[in-house]
């Protein structure tokens, strides 16, 4: 899926799931649940971290826009759909 300023965020809702092993025709399907993001978890801290770095050169990549900018609208982001971070328990 070529990533654009329509799909960013339901591609990187995708992403996130790929990184954990789950095909994008399914992370499609898992991305339309409710409170789906709530049921995923990272592994790792460096999984995370990894995502969040791609994720952020593609935000910069589509919107051009600076690193800060890109780094501000990915907080964002990851605060309304990101993945629970390793060992977070938030039952």
């Amino acid at each position: 899926m070529k990533i654009t300023r329509h799909n960013i965020t339901p591609a990187l809702a995708v992403e996130q799931l790929r990184r954990l092993g789950i095909p994008p025709e399914e992370g499609v399907k898992i991305t339309k649940e409710e409170g789906w993001w709530s049921r995923h978890q990272w592994p790792d801290k460096e999984s995370e971290e990894k995502f969040r770095d791609w994720a952020i050169g593609e935000i910069k990549r589509v919107f051009r826009m600076s690193k800060k900018a890109a780094e501000r609208e990915f907080s964002w982001f990851n605060l309304a759909y990101g993945l629970k971070s390793a060992g977070e328990n938030n039952e």
